[in-house]
């Protein structure tokens, strides 16, 4: 047997010894990882009843407008959660209602409370009624009519993104122009008071994540990040011995950092495919979805994101520091390429350094492969080329420890 062989064997017992230890570690940690982004972004109560507030309407007679308002609001998930109404005659039914707690407030809306508004006088006030031992009511409808137009403005982003996108892709002049024309004519539309509005979600346009998929997205592949941190027992050693005598007998600082990478792959790939079919259940059970197709992607993913964090380890004086650096360098590369917020909160060149990231373009790969169910595509490029540069550093930091030691 080779002496590159018998060197592969011992990393390979290695990897597995540590096993029954990594596998755990890292569905906990991305089951904690993923959980908490995801009660962050809902902000989910984690106790508390989910009854819904009654709200009585005492609306003029054959009010077409305000029916479809009111339709409006509550098939928007913020509103309709957490509030439901009534239609009730007048506003006497509404207060012996109100008062026999059957409702918890009611609004009145006088005869010719349209009229002002499309006037613009506003002069036709709207009585809203609630029991002074209530008033967190009009703090959680004003909180939730903030929820509803942030869906508006959510949502009209993620369309800007793909005529952004597509404006680019065809060559026009000034795709940042006709990004924010959209946004403009698209709220004008939605916030227009004479008009009727139908929202049709497109499949396989540019870059385009709501919210909560970036925020989940992200969270996902930062997840991914922090799994070299249970990894780490691997690469602790007290010295270089074995790699000095294995150089001596022919397995070069190229050959030992190939092997041990390849070692350190298989053995994530395994954790990570382990959590995505157990994610895979989880998320089924759910939301009736399933993951699995994004197994390939994450594949291709991790063979950069595993070179960057043996580089780290590498480049390090010791196990510890390598954490510590990883912890740091990983959560700002990730922070600014928008796995927690999104890219456009950060001036444009912060924007595109984080774009320009290996977390950068990792997220853009994932869009494209979201939206074009293709591997094929200029950030599998990019990727590599990081992949390549991260191990070329490894190999080169290797080399100087060993001539060090040697030394």
């Amino acid at each position: 047997m080779s002496m590159k062989k018998r060197y592969f064997k011992t990393l390979v017992k290695r990897n597995i010894s540590y096993l029954p230890f990594t596998l755990p570690g890292s569905i906990l940690l991305c089951a904690f990882v993923i959980s908490l982004a995801a009660l962050m972004f809902m902000n989910l109560p984690l106790s508390g009843s989910s009854r819904k507030y009654m709200v009585g309407v005492v609306r003029p007679p054959k009010d077409e407008y305000l029916d479809w308002g009111m339709g409006m609001l509550m098939g928007n998930d913020s509103i309709g959660k957490v509030f439901d109404y009534k239609v009730v005659k007048n506003e006497k039914q509404a207060y012996d209602l109100f008062t026999s707690d059957k409702l918890d407030a009611y609004v009145v809306f006088s005869p010719g409370w349209e009229s002002s508004i499309e006037r613009g006088t506003n002069d036709t006030p709207i009585k809203v009624v609630v029991a002074s031992g209530q008033k967190g009511i009009s703090s959680i409808l004003i909180g939730k009519s903030i929820n509803t137009l942030s869906d508006i403005l959510d949502y009209t982003q993620t369309a800007a993104f793909s005529v952004y996108d597509i404006a680019k892709e065809q060559g026009y002049a000034h795709p940042d122009k006709d990004s924010d024309d959209f946004i403009l004519n698209t709220l004008d539309l939605s916030l227009d008071r004479k008009e009727m509005i139908s929202v049709i979600n497109i499949n396989g346009s540019g870059a385009g994540y709501s919210s909560l998929q970036n925020f989940m997205a992200g969270s996902a592949l930062f997840a991914m990040l922090l799994m070299s941190i249970i990894f780490s027992p691997i690469f602790f050693r007290k010295n270089l011995l074995v790699q000095k005598l294995s150089s001596a007998k022919g397995v070069w600082p190229f050959s030992q950092v190939m092997l041990e990478y390849l070692t350190y792959l298989l053995h994530y790939l395994f954790c990570l495919t382990v959590i995505i079919l157990i994610g895979n259940v989880a998320v089924h059970a759910v939301m009736g979805i399933g993951i699995l197709h994004f197994l390939p992607v994450l594949y291709l993913i991790s063979f950069t994101f595993t070179a960057m964090q043996f580089m780290f380890f590498e480049i390090s004086d010791g196990v510890v520091s390598g954490m510590i650096l990883q912890a740091g360098v990983l959560a700002g590369m990730s922070y600014i390429s928008g796995y927690f917020y999104l890219k456009t909160m950060f001036p444009k060149p912060i924007m595109d350094l984080g774009t320009a990231f290996p977390t950068g373009q990792a997220m853009l790969m994932l869009d494209k492969y979201y939206h074009y169910d293709s591997l094929i595509n200029p950030y599998l490029l990019s990727l590599t080329a990081y992949a390549v540069l991260c191990l070329f550093i490894s190999v080169t930091a290797r080399s100087r420890k060993l001539r060090g030691s040697a030394s």
